[in-house]
């Protein structure tokens, strides 16, 4: 210890200051309304228009917030969202509804538009209380925002005006600066007159506004009615209009029923062309009715329903980014004013860096040729751009793989260098004010960098990454390939004809652009059943395969007519791996290392699309370990022209190994067993499966609310969020010693949310029922509005709880779970079934809006979190009664 220094022992030094957590500030009664709002207003599952008995059970949740003095922008809900924010969506969401035929929606809008104004004079004194400017101090700063984030012309970030352009709004006219400050109606006006809103609903409110203060000037009036004009194009329809995507639900499954194919096609082009939308049920309830329809069309035998099938995989394929997007749907608003000025020929230039990009799999090394296109002098420059990506993409990427994220950069005459002028960004994230006038100031040049790389591929809408190539269906206003292209042979047997631009490789290796290489596929021919090949096999990986079904293997090298003979054609081939990790080899005599390498190279499966007989060259597609896209490879079918360019030794050290120029020990057709006829008894035991198959749906439409406890024995029920923890996991609750017999399910709707949840089963009498009778004697003889208990019974709480994540419960008879039970409905008895037994059962009850299941009841719970478990025994100490119930149910006899 240094001299003079003193001791001090543990015990007397200072305590540590420690940080105290303190929880997040939350206010029961407005959560509880806003969630019941939002679960009376928005849309729900199964997909429904509003109706008058949604707004009547709307106007409580909503007089509570009206009446409410303690609104504050501090309170959360649910785990990390802020309450206000989450309110606010939802009364911007009804205030701005388009309204419904044959319903007065007007006084419910006119109050979620108070109540809005309300909440914004809130957090406008929130802001105040803290901040020792006044209002119009306060209101000097958000205008100077508007002007930065969305009129100056330029490019700006699409996040800012996200969240916070009507937050922005909001409170400016909270305090009432509209009526005294020169400077707010100046900016309002620039609004409406701005090139590029990105969102036209906001520019509603800025109209009220100038209307209300007596500011609306004549030219403002005209530019709004313009601006609303173009706004009802049926193009731009707001997401919440349900009425016309419930009437082409219906209707495409009518017309698969009535074998209607123009019908079909017909209802397939609205939702092809549809508007896009994130409203996640709306998304769920138009691909799940897609994905049914596309299963039911291949029993129909109809003309063309291969391509009616794409078509309905892919429509719903492209649903899912909206449905994983967290970003609101946004109506963007173009204007411009009238010129006499003569167009302009604006050439955008390509000069990514391509020298030094990095050999990402997905990145386009050569530099596009430069495009022209005209545009008059007050066209908002934000149409022009997208224009330029839209044309750019068609000449030069895949449809299913565009670039969306451009850099852009005018170069003025004056200064002819890439690196003046004034820089632009075109993307998902991004908008540009301005006119091309006021952006390019007499210049008619414009630079760009692409930003090409993986992260595009992963943004790429529609989203066909997933998607088996077989069910992916070439765009009708995509470019259309080249007459020029190979004819390959008609599909015969076990094969399948698909167009060769299904795939889409990195995006660059195959476009209907393409002239090279020389010969191009018109269509490859790929297996109808990939099982036969490797059992089990992914499709969206590379396929190690057995040698065996092959015509014959072509050694390396091949004659041309050889390699001429494999072009459009499914092959195997045997090549060493260059992404392998290098083999430890015996040190063997030259002669004999060779064989045992040969013996050790894997066998691959590919698709032959394209050759350059000149340059002895073959291009291929596999599927890619990656789950993205496809791989393209190339190899050399005979050595005798090497190419320079392409030798090992003339490429970086970063370019990717696969895409190399390879060669392959031998390639060969794939050659499958043609099926031989079935049997009768094997025809018999179809016709009887799908009976089956038809019965137990017809039995879960049923929506049963009888069911057996004790079958084989069984006397359990299970208890939980099924879906997700199935019986015996440790998120489930397995009650045993329940009473055999014929047991009765209930439910109360959770119309007020999670709290005012209660499903429940009870003893009814001795019985048995019967899984193998008609499906029309499982019939729904029930009375929901019954209490579950027998007088001098009550509730007592069974010690456990489930907790519910995904926003579903159930109870279910353990017993219906078992082999024979499952054999009875559905006809099927391998092990893999159990699973999706289990999940056809709960989802009927929960996602199909029918509550009662074989075994059971399942429903939604209106919210997450943890739900409590009650039962109920008689004098003999048996359970005759489950319930799950929210944190807010009674808990008395009346349930």
């Amino acid at each position: 210890m240094p001299r003079g220094s003193t001791k001090v022992s543990r015990r007397e030094r200072p305590p540590r200051e420690l940080y105290v957590w303190e929880p997040p500030a939350t206010n029961k009664q407005l959560d509880d309304a806003y969630k019941a709002l939002k679960m009376a207003l928005l849309p729900r599952n199964p997909l429904k228009e509003l109706t008058e008995e949604d707004i009547s059970n709307g106007n409580e949740p909503l007089l509570v917030w009206e009446q409410s003095e303690e609104i504050s922008g501090k309170y959360i809900t649910g785990p990390y969202k802020n309450l206000v924010r989450e309110m606010l969506s939802v009364l911007e969401y009804v205030g701005a509804h388009p309204g419904v035929a044959n319903l007065d929606i007007v006084p419910l809008s006119e109050r979620c538009n108070a109540l809005q104004k309300k909440i914004y004079k809130v957090l406008l004194k929130e802001l105040h209380a803290g901040n020792s400017s006044d209002h119009r101090g306060l209101v000097t700063e958000w205008l100077t925002e508007l002007e930065r984030h969305v009129l100056d012309p330029g490019s700006h970030d699409l996040t800012w005006y996200r969240d916070n352009f009507r937050k922005t709004l909001g409170l400016i006219e909270a305090s009432h600066e509209v009526n005294e400050n020169s400077s707010v109606i100046e900016t309002l006006l620039k609004l409406l007159h701005a090139h590029y809103i990105p969102h036209f609903d906001h520019l509603k409110i800025v109209h009220a506004m100038l209307t209300n203060s007596d500011s609306l000037s004549a030219a403002a009036a005209s530019s709004f009615a313009i601006r609303a004009s173009a706004a009802v194009d049926p193009k731009t329809l707001p997401e919440f209009s349900r009425t016309q995507i419930l009437e082409h639900i219906e209707a495409i499954k009518l017309a698969c029923r009535n074998r209607d194919l123009e019908l079909i096609q017909k209802t397939l082009n609205f939702f092809e062309t549809m508007p896009e939308t994130t409203e996640l049920i709306t998304c769920a309830a138009i691909q799940v009715a897609f994905f049914e329809t596309a299963a039911s069309l291949s029993k129909l035998n109809l003309p063309e329903q291969e391509e009616l099938q794409r078509g309905m995989h892919t429509t719903g394929a492209k649903l899912k980014d909206a449905m994983n997007s967290s970003n609101p749907v946004l109506r963007p608003s173009f204007y411009s004013a009238s010129t006499d000025a003569s167009d302009v020929r604006v050439t955008f230039r390509d000069v990514s860096p391509i020298e030094n990009a990095p050999y990402s799999t997905h990145t386009d090394r050569g530099r596009w040729a430069e495009l022209t296109l005209e545009a008059s002098p007050r066209e908002p420059i934000q149409s022009l751009l997208l224009r330029f990506v839209d044309e750019a993409n068609a000449k030069h990427r895949h449809p299913f793989f565009p670039i969306s994220d451009f850099d852009l950069r005018v170069v003025r005459d004056s200064a002819p260098s890439e690196d003046a002028g004034i820089t632009m960004r075109v993307g998902k994230n991004w908008f540009t004010q301005g006119s091309v006038e006021d952006i390019l100031h007499g210049s008619t040049m414009i630079s760009y960098n692409r930003h090409d790389g993986l992260q595009d591929l992963k943004d790429a809408d529609p989203p066909f990454r997933l998607l088996p190539v077989s069910r992916r269906q070439y765009p009708a206003t995509a470019p259309r390939p080249p007459t020029n292209w190979v004819k390959t042979p008609t599909a015969e047997g076990p094969w399948q004809e698909l167009s060769s631009l299904q795939f889409m490789g990195d995006g660059v290796d195959l476009t209907a652009h393409s002239t090279y290489p020389p010969l191009i596929a018109q269509t490859l021919l790929l297996p109808i059943d990939f099982s036969v090949i490797v059992k089990g096999s992914m499709l969206l990986r590379r396929l190690r395969v057995p040698s065996t079904l092959l015509q014959a293997k072509l050694a390396f090298p091949l004659s041309s007519d050889q390699a001429r003979s494999l072009l459009g054609r499914t092959v195997l081939y045997q090549a060493a791996d260059p992404e392998e990790t290098q083999r430890p080899q015996p040190r063997l005599p030259q002669s004999k290392r060779r064989k045992t390498e040969l013996e050790m190279d894997p066998v691959y499966l590919a698709f032959v699309w394209g050759l350059d007989l000149e340059a002895k060259i073959i291009k291929t597609f596999e599927f890619s370990d990656q789950g993205i896209g496809e791989l393209c490879r190339t190899f050399q079918f005979d050595d005798s022209q090497t190419s320079v360019a392409l030798s090992p030794q003339n490429l970086p050290n970063d370019y990717p190994a696969l895409r190399k120029v390879a060669k392959f020990d031998w390639m060969g057709l794939v050659e499958l067993p043609v099926a031989s006829p079935p049997s009768e008894d094997a025809v018999a035991a179809k016709e009887e499966l799908l009976r089956k198959r038809k019965r137990f749906s017809n039995i879960l439409a049923a929506a049963p609310s009888l069911f057996e406890i004790g079958i084989g024995g069984d006397c359990a029920i299970v208890v939980g969020e099924l879906t997700l923890h199935p019986p015996g996991s440790p998120g489930s609750v397995t009650i045993e010693n329940c009473k055999r017999g014929i047991w009765e399910s209930g439910y109360r709707d959770a119309s007020e949310g999670a709290d005012d949840f209660l499903i429940w089963v009870r003893w009814l009498r001795p019985g048995h029922i019967d899984l193998t009778a008609p499906a029309s004697s499982f019939s729904q003889t029930r009375n929901d509005e019954d209490g579950p208990l027998s007088p001098n019974l009550s509730w007592e709480p069974e010690g456990r709880s489930i907790s519910v994540d995904g926003g579903m419960a159930g109870i279910i008879a353990r017993g219906i779970l078992g082999q024979e039970p499952m054999v009875q409905l559905t006809g099927r008895s391998d092990d893999g079934m159990r699973e999706a037994f289990l999940q056809m059962l709960i989802l009927s009850g929960s996602e199909d809006g029918r509550y009662h299941i074989p075994g059971g009841i399942s429903s939604y719970t209106g919210g997450d979190g943890t739900f409590s478990v009650h039962v109920v025994e008689d004098s003999e100490g048996e359970v005759v009664g489950v319930r799950v119930i929210g944190n807010g149910g009674v808990e008395d006899n009346e349930d």
